[in-house]
């Protein structure tokens, strides 16, 4: 499920919303919110938000499945965790 009512202005709220998916992705039925990339990103920070966006468009849980048999759950929390952080600090 994708909630439309966000809407990044900034880098750091561009890194709170990244946060907020990569949280939602842990487990399954949780919320997403839909984001654009800012144009101030790197090819890094794109290619990520393309991948994310991918993963939060999925009708089924089927591929996000797969994906943490790949990359572990904790992972994604503890990436989540530390774009939070740098979203707080600025």
């Amino acid at each position: 499920m994708i909630n439309n009512e966000y809407s990044p202005s900034k880098k750091d709220d561009f890194y709170l919303v990244l946060s907020k998916n990569l949280s939602a992705l842990c487990q399954d039925g949780l919320k997403y919110y839909d984001f654009e990339v800012p144009e101030n990103c790197d090819e890094l920070e794109k290619s990520f938000s393309e991948l994310l966006k991918f993963f939060i468009t999925r009708k089924t849980f089927k591929e996000i499945r797969r994906f943490r048999k790949v990359i572990p759950v904790e992972r994604f929390a503890k990436l989540s965790e530390m774009l939070y952080e740098i979203s707080k600090k600025n």
